[in-house]
């Protein structure tokens, strides 16, 4: 790969972005140099999430995912979404995109790209016991509060819109957790009514 084109408008919360990513240039020598990675910087709430998901997008493929690559707020128009690789559309298979979080995200992809063979061995191997651990501690959790998703809910309370990470969440909050509170006897399921059906049943039989 020698040229990333990038041409994207009205995709999600990019506006207007056209850059040209350019792998081999030549220096202040007239040599020619070759780099592998580019970093694009920019403040919150700019464009960096919208552009990683227009990549995610692409990355899937299907015409369904592609059609929804658009403003969603305010339905802006043209929407242009333009990514090529030395002049042809790039391919799903060329894209791999690192979300910030994914829920049972598990890819050996991401170890290669750690620099050294002896830094991905020890990569996966302490992922693979984080990893061991956390379900365990997921098991255990279930089984006290009889909730179907206590990742997703643990993360859903505790996480800001930047922080949805839940080995760093649990690490913020366990002093807290570990502290002496008062015990219901419940099941969670019964409060928290994930499947509406409460709502259902009530909207069902309302009066009007």
């Amino acid at each position: 790969m020698k040229k990333l084109k990038v041409k994207l408008q009205n995709c999600y919360g990019i506006r207007k972005l056209k850059s040209d990513f350019d792998f081999v240039f030549e220096n202040d020598k007239a040599e020619e140099v070759k780099t592998n990675s580019f970093v694009i910087y920019a403040h919150n709430g700019t464009m960096k999430t919208s552009f990683a998901k227009v990549f995610k997008k692409f990355q899937l493929g299907e015409p369904k995912d592609l059609a929804d690559i658009k403003d969603h707020v305010y339905g802006r128009e043209p929407v242009i979404k333009d990514i090529k690789i030395d002049g042809e559309l790039i391919k799903k298979e060329e894209i791999f995109v690192i979300e910030p979080y994914i829920k049972g995200f598990d890819s050996d992809k991401l170890s290669t790209l750690l620099a050294t063979k002896e830094l991905k061995q020890i990569y996966d191997r302490a992922y693979s016991e984080l990893k061991n651990k956390k379900d365990e501690f997921i098991k255990i959790l279930k089984n006290v509060s009889q909730s179907t998703d206590c990742e997703g809910e643990f993360i859903d309370t505790f996480s800001t819109l930047d922080e949805k990470n839940f080995f760093e969440l649990l690490d913020k909050e366990e002093s807290s957790l570990n502290g002496d509170r008062t015990k219901y006897d419940f099941k969670y399921n019964d409060v928290f009514d994930k499947d509406e059906k409460v709502k259902k049943f009530i909207e069902k039989h309302r009066l009007t």
